[in-house]
């Protein structure tokens, strides 16, 4: 589990294709880590393969390259959101974030401190104004939803913490929607449609 709260900003190493998978490797900003540890890289949940004072390394299902925005930053040197999960009696300053990305979007651009992202008939369904909505692992309250997009604000100090600030027109970025909408979305459209 995690919060959505961003901890730290890395670059990405090396991604390299193995075969059945890939293998990504980030520098390691001075965190301590256990084999087996989960983090949430850019709203991906990943399991710690091997670390070093200096890089951590993950393994990656092919699906997870193909269906996240990994491989873009990857051939950006965009830096990667970082999070550690939260343990047992850490405070919770953002939202219930599980790093099952749902899908990407492209960033539309930004009027002020409002950004816009590309609305479609998937993701639609799973926006509501006021609700939560995490962007490459970053949680954010949704400000407006029109029908071909959707708004955040983002604060210079959100900006300043997170790689969403080296966001480009046209630049994809994950999406993972609040867990209840997605309960309540799957269950109408499981029923409904009988």
């Amino acid at each position: 589990m995690f919060s959505g709260i961003i901890r730290d900003l890395v670059e990405i190493r090396n991604l390299k294709n193995l075969g059945d998978y890939y293998q990504l490797e980030i520098q390691n900003p001075g965190l301590k880590f256990n084999s087996g540890d989960s983090v949430l890289i850019n709203g991906i949940c990943l399991t710690v393969v091997d670390f070093q004072k200096s890089f951590i390394k993950f393994d990656l299902l092919k699906e997870t390259v193909n269906i996240t925005n990994i491989q873009e930053y990857f051939n950006k040197s965009i830096p990667l959101n970082l999070e550690t999960s939260l343990k047992i009696g850490d405070e919770n300053h953002g939202s219930d974030v599980t790093g099952h990305v749902d899908t990407v979007v492209k960033f539309l651009g930004n009027e002020g401190e409002k950004y816009f992202f590309e609305n479609n008939s998937f993701v639609e369904p799973y926006l509501q104004e006021k609700n939560y909505i995490v962007l490459n692992g970053v949680c954010l309250t949704i400000v407006d939803v029109f029908k071909d997009k959707f708004s955040v604000c983002l604060i210079p100090e959100t900006l300043n913490l997170t790689n969403l600030s080296h966001l480009n027109i046209n630049d994809s970025v994950n999406i993972e929607f609040d867990k209840t909408a997605r309960i309540i979305v799957g269950f109408l459209k499981k029923y409904l449609n009988k």
